[in-house]
């Protein structure tokens, strides 16, 4: 039911207009929330990534950076839980560069808790991935 639920609202978020709506009723604090609790199914961790991704943009940065709950902090939880899964990688570097985007402040923030190197880490781990080296490369671009 996560997945489902996380796959319409990233497909919905697509839309400016909904994204906001989205962000405005919740949806944002409840992916993040699904994530936390769920980070060792590594389906709903890739679909609630892409949909943390597309959400960014419009949610407020108190809620992606919550106490016991920051966004960042919780992908790279999950990156590090699931170090041998292409799809968990490439979906967190995806997410941690739209948060990257975002703010300086982010960049910061995963900088400190080691997303940087959760990120080389992939990259070394998946070096035949165009897609894994494409968005690993977009992060650590950013986050220069």
């Amino acid at each position: 039911i996560q997945g489902a639920g996380t796959d319409i609202l990233s497909n919905i978020a697509l839309d400016n207009y909904i994204r906001a709506d989205v962000c405005q009723r919740g949806g944002t604090s409840r992916i993040i929330s699904a994530l936390k609790t769920l980070k060792h199914d590594s389906l709903v961790v890739c679909k609630a990534f892409t949909a943390l991704a597309n959400l960014t943009s419009g949610a407020d940065v108190e809620i992606l950076r919550a106490p016991g709950g920051s966004a960042p902090a919780i992908m790279v939880s999950a990156m590090k839980t699931h170090p041998k899964k292409l799809a968990v990688q490439v979906g967190a570097a995806y997410a941690l560069w739209a948060l990257s985007a975002r703010s300086d402040s982010f960049k910061d923030e995963i900088v400190n808790i080691g997303g940087a190197e959760a990120i080389a880490d992939a990259m070394e781990q998946f070096v035949g991935s165009k897609q894994m080296q494409a968005k690993g490369c977009a992060v650590i671009w950013s986050l220069a």
